[in-house]
This record gives structure tokens, sequence and C-alpha cells, in this order.
């Protein structure tokens, strides 16, 4: 059996679909008592950027059209990798 998603770095064109991701995925904050979190900006085009030219932009893509539905952003800190943000869109998460 295939599994419907594979993991992936992040395409340069594909920055603007990672903040839609980011966008819809924050919803969920709203009806568990963190509004502010769900009506925040996503990560800016200045932070996904380097992070994509670094390799440390990975995506979930859906296997049959190799789409992102979620991605995962680490950052390195005191020589460690550590994750700094994930997301997922809500029909793909859990």
């Amino acid at each position: 059996m295939t599994a419907a998603y594979h993991l992936r770095l992040a395409r340069a064109d594909e920055l603007r679909q990672l903040q839609a991701v980011e966008r819809s995925a924050a919803v969920r904050f709203a009806g568990v008592g963190y509004p502010v979190l769900a009506e925040a900006d996503p990560l800016p085009l200045e932070t996904l950027r380097p992070a994509q030219q670094e390799n440390r932009l990975w995506v979930a893509a859906l296997r049959a059209m190799d789409a992102p539905v979620g991605f995962a952003l680490a950052e390195v800190l005191d020589a460690h990798a550590h994750l700094a943000e994930m997301d997922v869109l809500p029909q793909h998460g859990r």
C-alpha cells in the first residue's frame, strides 16, 4: 500500500502556499481559547526563504499531486536542531 503523503524539502515556489497552510492551521486556535494566535500573521517570506535555501524547511505533500499540506521549520540553536514551527491543513491533520 502506498502512503498518501511523503516528506521532502520545500521548494522556493511554494513559500506563499506554506503561508496559506499556516493561516488555515491557525484557525483551530480560535476554538480552543487562543483567538490571538488564530488571527496572527503567518511567517514572513523573509523567514521562510532563508530556511528553504538552508534546507531547514520541510513539507508534507500529497503523493498524488505533490501538493504541500503541511510543513515544519527547523532552527539551529546552540548547535542543536529545534522545531520552530509546524503547521498542517486542518483536513489533513490528526
